[in-house]
């Protein structure tokens, strides 16, 4: 890690639009806010709340942010007196319109900076429209890389890929007792929404399960506005045991992850899933959906099993296998740990971090 001492002084301000909902860009930022003040990086990080929050809240956001940010005035003031900043802008697209309807070139004086969290047509529409705004962009993932080069070729060679990974490269996953006949524990942790993650496919994979006595048990962690339909589509049919628990902030996931066995993912689209790498760092066993984007690090039947987006019959038997086969599952549980081990060692995320921005 780099010290305070041996580089220029450089203050990395990060906006955000969702206050304290969980996502992965919110277990980002936690990590960063203990990360890059050691690493000599001022870090000012502002909930934006000109608009109402869409989602739940999982913690005070007066006790996470730095500043708050409330009406037009307030955050036009404040950019003003951030001017010398680098200000990350994550997906609050709509603030860098404000700040052009405020102020005409503000925007282009400010040292914006892009981030494609995801392989999704609203990022890559926005940063496009955006460009000659932005003074750098980061994809978090090769296929967001690729994608953002084809739309802007004049960025081609500048667009850096790193994903969201700044966790704490794990020293020894949770001893796990694979030789028992216990059920397994699945865990499905993330933003209830059927765009995007699926989240009704899970009842469909819950009933193949039961219907093939699978000794599986699923916990779904999350909020989100398709939890009504969710909980409601579970009350048809069989199904294996299963619990719903409110969203927790990423500081309180430690003790979910470490009583889990299978990690399940069964998204449309990602762009490199903190939680599953979250997941992977604990030794859970990734069960994730083939998206063109976030799964580069996995290998089938070497440490996950990968299945066609919305074949529920196909994701539920990949489960039934790790179930019927405990030792193949053991092989794959290490697997998985060993590989996020070896690629967050490699990543050294803040060294990267602050070299890419110190050359804006």
């Amino acid at each position: 890690m780099s010290t305070p001492s041996s580089h220029p002084p450089l203050h990395l301000v990060v906006w955000h639009t969702e206050g304290t909902a969980i996502s992965g860009i919110f277990s980002w930022m936690w990590r960063l806010k203990k990360q890059l003040p050691a690493d000599g990086i001022r870090l000012t990080l502002v909930s934006l709340e000109i608009q109402p929050f869409r989602f739940a809240q999982v913690c005070d956001a007066s006790a996470f942010y730095d500043m708050r940010i409330r009406s037009a005035q307030e955050f036009l003031a404040f950019l003003k007196k951030n001017k010398t900043a680098i200000h990350l802008i994550n997906h609050a697209y709509p603030y860098v319109d404000l700040v052009e309807e405020l102020s005409p070139g503000m925007a282009s004086r400010l040292k914006l900076v892009g981030i494609c969290h995801s392989d999704q047509d609203y990022y890559y529409s926005n940063l496009q429209r955006l460009d000659s705004k932005l003074k750098g962009i980061i994809a978090v993932s090769p296929v967001c890389q690729l994608k953002l080069e084809r739309l802007l070729p004049h960025r081609a060679g500048t667009i850096p890929s790193l994903p969201a990974w700044n966790i704490p490269v794990p020293q020894a996953p949770p001893v796990r007792d694979w030789q028992s006949l216990r059920p397994l524990r699945v865990l499905f942790n993330g933003r209830l929404l059927q765009v995007q993650k699926r989240v009704l496919d899970l009842p469909e994979i819950s009933r193949c399960l039961a219907h093939a006595n699978t000794p599986a048990e699923l916990t779904v962690v999350g909020d989100g506005p398709d939890a009504d339909k969710l909980k409601e589509a579970f009350s048809h049919g069989k199904h294996v045991p299963h619990s719903f628990l409110e969203a927790r902030p990423p500081w309180e996931m430690n003790e979910l992850l470490h009583s889990h066995d299978i990690f399940l993912q069964i998204s449309e689209f990602e762009g490199a899933s903190v939680s599953l790498m979250e997941a992977m760092a604990e030794g859970l066993i990734p069960v994730v959906t083939a998206t063109d984007s976030g799964i580069d690090l996995l290998k089938h039947k070497e440490n996950a099993l990968l299945s066609p987006i919305a074949d529920a019959p196909a994701i539920a038997a990949n489960i039934a296998l790790i179930t019927d086969l405990r030792k193949f599952g053991e092989q794959l549980s290490e697997q998985s740990f060993r590989t996020a081990s070896r690629y967050l060692e490699q990543l050294d995320y803040s060294t990267r971090l602050r070299q890419y921005l110190s050359a804006i």
